[in-house]
């Protein structure tokens, strides 16, 4: 029985896991029942706020460059790996993108700036 209810939609929501030391959590959860709210609503407005200071520094295309520099280094080394392909690698990529939720565009980018090298 729940006797502090909190009213909670959860469409259009994905789940991020995150293991926490115990005496974080146990603040979040005292503030949190102290507050009417949720762990969720709380965590959510702090990482809002942190990618809006993130946003004003362009960062969405740095961390693409980013992740397409990590994958041309990975690729550097699988291609000496017998059997793997190019395509087959960016595939790979594609599908891991996709699975852990990157949009169609943001999966586009980075798989455009790859390199066979």
């Amino acid at each position: 029985m729940t006797y502090l209810p909190i009213k909670y939609k959860r469409d259009g929501y994905k789940l991020v896991g995150a293991s926490l030391p115990l005496q974080v959590h146990n603040y979040l959860t005292l503030f949190t029942l102290a507050k009417g709210s949720t762990k969720s609503r709380l965590l959510t407005n702090i990482i809002n706020n942190w990618i809006c200071e993130q946003k004003k520094s362009g960062s969405e295309e740095r961390l693409i460059r980013d992740i397409i520099r990590r994958c041309n280094i990975l690729w550097n080394k699988r291609r000496k790996d017998k059997g793997m392909s190019f395509k087959a690698y960016k595939e790979g990529l594609c599908q891991e993108f996709t699975d852990k939720g990157l949009t169609e565009i943001q999966v586009e980018s980075i798989l455009k700036g790859l390199k066979d090298r």
